[in-house]
């Protein structure tokens, strides 16, 4: 198995059309045998100061070789979270697509990688102005995982 951090900048497009963006700090873990990819996200909003966290299941279609030791990979899955203001909290969850390169070096000790995913969410409101709402949210991640 293969665990380790990982940067996501996350753009959200919102109800109303507004862009906000994330940056948060992960942990990815991904089997060696199954193609499933797991992901813990916990970040900052610095436009509208809230703090996220989010947990993220991705099975993988195909992990095709470039290159030796270079793969591109696509896959979908589910997301879920929480966002987390001072007046409100909003729970998200939605299916989720994904695409990226990974690099395995040292002998396949250590992994470096690179994925975009595209999220459309099911936003609930809890304060604030009770509202449901279907925001698209677009992670980049940027990432290395250490092999056993």
């Amino acid at each position: 198995m293969g665990i380790g951090p990982s940067l996501v900048v996350n753009q959200n497009i919102t109800y109303n059309e507004s862009y906000t963006g994330t940056v948060a700090a992960a942990c990815s873990f991904k089997p060696d045998k199954i193609p499933f990819y797991f992901e813990f996200t916990t970040g900052f909003n610095p436009f509208n100061n809230n703090f996220n966290l989010n947990l993220s299941a991705d099975f993988w279609f195909s992990n095709l070789e470039i290159l030796p030791n270079w793969n591109f990979y696509y896959g979908g899955g589910f997301a879920i979270g929480s966002d987390f203001f001072s007046d409100k909290a909003i729970l998200n969850f939605g299916p989720r697509l994904l695409i990226g390169f990974n690099w395995q070096l040292f002998d396949g000790f250590i992994e470096l990688f690179v994925q975009q995913a595209a999220q459309q969410n099911i936003s609930f409101e809890f304060g604030g102005d009770f509202r449901t709402f279907y925001p698209l949210e677009l992670p980049f991640s940027l990432g290395v995982r250490f092999w056993d």
